[in-house]
């Protein structure tokens, strides 16, 4: 098996918002979020540490569609797709920049 050029993720977290579509045209729509997942750890003191880490999904067309029909705020779900980098200027003229999933398959796990 080779893994040059492999980029595929799956990620399963709780989606931060209800997610909605977004027309870019008459035939192109797509759905952006984020979904969050914990970590928990113990320090070198024996404390508990929780984090969550929250990460932009994104996908577009029919599965944009099935997402936001299928899936709300709070509901655990897994996507599987490939990391996207972005970068763009915001209104304070300012670089922003970011990685994604793009994901082409989800499952809603559980329902919240």
């Amino acid at each position: 098996m080779s893994l040059r050029n492999q980029n595929s993720i799956t990620l399963t977290g709780r989606l931060g918002s209800d997610a909605s579509l977004t027309k870019v045209s008459e035939k192109s729509q797509y759905v952006s979020t984020s979904i969050a997942h914990n970590e928990s750890y113990q320090n070198q003191s024996g404390d508990w540490i929780n984090k969550t880490h929250w990460v932009n999904i994104k996908a577009w067309g029919n599965v944009a569609k099935s997402f936001v029909e299928n899936s709300k705020k709070g509901d655990e779900v897994t996507v599987q797709g490939k990391l996207k980098t972005y970068a763009f200027k915001n209104n304070d003229d300012k670089e922003v920049s970011g990685i994604e999933v793009v994901f082409e398959d989800f499952v809603v796990n559980s329902k919240a």
